[in-house]
C-alpha cells in the first residue's frame, strides 16, 4: 500500500526530498516516445495532445519490483487511467525575492 510522505526518512535525497520513488508512479507532462528522441522537440510536452496518447510515468510504485523503484525508471499510461498505483507530485516554489 502507499505510505505517508516521510515514513522512509533514511531514503531522503541529498536535497532533502522524500519519497521520490517507489510509493506511486508519478505522472509527467512528457509524451511517451521511444528512445532516442529529441529532448528539445517542443511537441514532446504538448499539453494539447489528445487524452488517448500515452504519457510518461516515473519512479515505480509500491506494487512493482525493487529494481523499478528509481527516478530513471520510465513507463507509460494514458491520462485517463486512475489507480492506487499512480499519483502526482505538486511542486511549489516561492516567489523571487527582489
Amino acid at each position: 500500500m502507499t505510505t505517508p510522505v516521510g515514513v522512509f526518512a533514511n531514503g531522503a535525497s541529498p536535497y532533502g526530498c522524500l519519497d521520490m520513488v517507489g510509493n506511486v508512479w508519478e505522472w509527467t507532462r512528457s509524451l511517451y516516445l521511444p528512445y532516442p528522441f529529441d529532448a528539445d522537440d517542443p511537441k514532446r510536452e504538448n499539453p494539447q495532445t489528445a487524452d488517448d496518447i500515452f504519457r510518461v510515468v516515473r519512479g515505480g510504485s509500491w506494487f512493482d519490483r525493487r529494481d523499478g523503484a528509481r527516478c530513471a525508471y520510465r513507463y507509460r499510461n494514458r491520462p485517463g487511467l486512475r489507480s492506487d498505483l499512480s499519483g502526482f507530485r505538486v511542486v511549489l516554489r516561492s516567489s523571487p525575492v527582489p
